[in-house]
């Protein structure tokens, strides 16, 4: 069984790090998904936006796959909208605080959709689920 998110136990550093992958995930993937919509000529598959510095917070690593576009065009307007809500703690404007239960349950939706869209567990330092990159059940 796979445990929510425990933002009092991952920490402030841990869940500020947290939340600026899944926001910078996200945000790739919604561009990504205008590119390919703009684009009606493109084909291909679209692979896992690169984790970049944030990434270091993950328990594991992310292994390269395509994307599932289908997933990501049935959850896009899901993502976008908490992709908007974890703008102020990604960016810096807010601090984050571990016990706002609300922005732990924004981030733990933030990470289950990825999760779907990238058939992959996304588990971060600390956390007892199973690694990142290993694929969902």
């Amino acid at each position: 069984m796979v445990e929510p998110l425990s933002a009092a136990v991952l920490g402030a550093a841990v869940l500020t790090q947290g939340i600026r992958f899944l926001y910078e995930q996200a945000g790739e993937l919604l561009r990504r998904r205008r590119d390919r919509k703009q684009a009606t000529a493109a084909a291909g598959s679209a692979e896992i936006p690169s984790a970049g510095e944030a990434g270091r917070v993950l328990a594991g690593q992310l292994t390269t796959s395509a994307v599932d576009a289908q997933a990501l065009d049935r959850y896009a307007d899901q993502l976008a909208r908490l992709w908007g809500l974890l703008a102020p703690y990604a960016t810096g404007l807010t601090p984050v605080d571990p016990a706002d239960r609300q922005l732990a349950e924004q981030v733990e939706a933030a990470r289950r959709l990825l999760e779907q869209i990238y058939r992959q567990h996304i588990t971060f330092t600390g956390e007892r689920r199973p690694a990142t990159g290993s694929p969902l059940d």
